[in-house]
């Protein structure tokens, strides 16, 4: 996995190498990952909180933010990756078991690693940029919980290329830890007419890639990767949680 320069944050030696390029991807693919990526900069950074968890999630998608963090905070340890970072806002919200806990901050845009480290500093997180398409490649010890929160539903490519997220996670995990995490279903789904007209939006502008995400593929990827998982769907977003 890649360093990445100029953080006020320590570098992992779990992370030795860089191997974050979008090469397994097809073009279209990666086109359309560095679109999903192109709103998590600058001045959207600084509003995706209150668009997102203050208006979308209780008008648009109907899962209150509390009702994701609830979910999150249920399945959190004191050894965290924290995989698709976005803005931090899930580990800035919630308390770990220890006041020192060991975070590792992973994601491909350098621009959300650079936001999510400055506002989690209090836990001197480590940091690695990285592609969550390609395997993780962990050098030291693993994780004893990982979170996947608002990142399935924005990662390029058909349900099935997307699974393997789920096996790069369940390999950097300690054998008993857990995968936490959440996601918005696809055009499949049964959504309320408002949530219907922006996950089009969404998806026709590349900020969204899950017209074909459901629910069957997220029960049966999870069974592929983990030990035992468990699945709950409110409103329009699926909240999962998985053990290695």
């Amino acid at each position: 996995m890649a360093k990445v320069s100029a953080f006020p944050a320590p570098i992992s030696s779990r992370y030795p190498q860089a191997r974050m390029s979008t090469d397994v991807l097809s073009r279209p693919h990666a086109q359309r990952l560095a679109s999903a990526q192109s709103v998590y900069r600058g001045p959207a950074l600084w509003l995706y909180d209150t668009v997102v968890h203050g208006l979308s999630n209780p008008l648009a998608w109907r899962c209150p933010t509390h009702r994701l963090l609830d979910w999150y905070r249920g399945h959190l340890s004191a050894n965290h990756l924290e995989a698709g970072v976005g803005t931090g806002f899930f580990p800035d919200h919630c308390a770990f078991p220890t006041s020192r806990p060991q975070l590792a901050l992973l994601d491909l845009s350098p621009h959300c690693l650079r936001h999510a480290a400055n506002r989690l500093a209090r836990y001197s997180p480590e940091i690695c940029r990285a592609n969550l398409l390609q395997p993780l490649e962990l050098d030291g010890p693993g994780f004893d919980s990982a979170a996947l929160m608002y990142v399935m539903h924005c990662l390029p490519g058909a349900p099935a290329e997307k699974a393997a997220v789920f096996h790069h996670i369940a390999a950097v995990l300690n054998p008993g830890g857990s995968l936490v995490g959440a996601t918005i279903l696809g055009r499949s789904h049964r959504h309320s007419l408002a949530a219907r007209r922006l996950l089009d939006v969404y998806n026709h502008r590349g900020i969204f890639n899950n017209a074909e995400d459901d629910r069957d593929w997220l029960d049966h990827a999870l069974a592929s990767a983990f030990r035992s998982h468990e699945l709950h769907v409110v409103g329009s977003v699926a909240l999962f949680a998985a053990h290695a």
